[in-house]
C-alpha cells in the first residue's frame, strides 16, 4: 500500500498475483526506489521496482528460512535478512551470493525488525527463548559483510512484553515495545485473552545517548 501522507489518500496497491500462499513481512528501499521484501510463508525476497505495478522474485532459498526482518547497506551493496532460524543473512545484491555463514549461537536468531544504521545492524530478537524479548545492537566487521559481536540495548520486561519492529529516523529508534501478539489467533485473527491486552506502548532509543549493556 503505498499512502499520500498530505492527504492520507491511498495511491496504489500491489498484490501478489499468484495461487501460492504468501506473507509480506517488512520491507526496505533503496536509494533507487527499488523495493524489497521479506516473504515469511516462501522464504523468499520479492522487490518492487519504482513504478511497476508487479513483484518479481529477487531470491528465494532455504538459507533464509522463515525471513522477517530486513535492511540495506549505505551503499547499496548488500541486503540484510533477518531468517528466524539461520540468522541475520547477508546478501550480495549484484551477485545475489549469500556472504556470510547460518547463525549457531543465538546472536541473530529469531530476529522481528532490523535496520542498518552508521555501519552497523539494530534489531528487535523476540524468538529466542534463552535470550528472552530485547533490543540489540549487531556489530558488523569493515566490510560489513560479517557480524562479529552484540551489544544490548534494552531486555527490560517491563518495557519489552513481545516487541516487534521498528524504525529509525533522526537518531531514534522508535520502537514496539508491546505487540499482544502472543493472544492472538493467527487461524481465525481474535485475542484468546482479550482481559489481558495492553495499550499498544512505542519506545524510544536516542541511538546517541543509550548505555549498552555488555553481553
Amino acid at each position: 500500500f503505498t499512502f499520500d501522507l498530505k492527504s492520507q489518500k491511498l495511491l496504489r496497491r500491489i498484490d501478489l498475483r499468484d495461487e501460492a500462499e504468501h506473507f509480506l513481512n517488512d520491507l526496505v528501499m533503496d536509494s533507487f526506489g527499488n523495493m524489497y521484501a521479506t516473504d515469511t510463508k516462501s522464504s523468499a525476497v520479492y522487490l518492487l521496482k519504482p513504478e511497476s505495478r508487479e513483484w518479481q522474485l529477487f531470491f528465494r532459498s532455504e538459507e533464509i528460512k522463515y525471513p522477517n526482518g530486513i535492511a540495506i547497506s549505505d551503499d547499496g551493496s548488500k541486503l540484510y535478512v533477518a531468517s528466524t532460524e539461520k540468522g541475520v543473512r547477508i546478501l550480495d545484491l549484484k551477485s545475489q551470493k549469500i556472504l556470510n555463514s547460518a547463525d549457531s549461537t543465538g546472536i541473530s536468531r529469531g530476529i522481528d525488525g532490523l535496520e542498518f544504521y552508521k555501519g552497523n545492524l539494530y534489531a528487535v530478537q523476540n524468538w529466542v527463548k534463552e535470550n528472552g524479548d530485547n533490543f540489540r545492537k549487531l556489530l558488523l566487521n569493515k566490510t560489513q559483510d560479517e557480524i562479529i559481536e552484540y551489544e544490548i540495548i534494552d531486555n527490560d520486561s517491563r518495557h519489552l512484553d513481545l516487541p516487534l519492529t521498528f524504525c529509525i529516523a533522526e537518531g531514534k529508534a522508535v520502537l514496539i515495545g508491546n505487540s499482544n501478539l502472543q493472544y492472538l489467533d493467527q487461524e481465525n485473527f481474535s485475542f484468546s485473552q482479550p482481559d489481558s491486552l495492553q495499550n499498544t506502548k512505542l519506545l524510544i532509543y536516542d541511538l546517541s545517548l543509550i548505555h549498552i549493556s555488555e553481553p
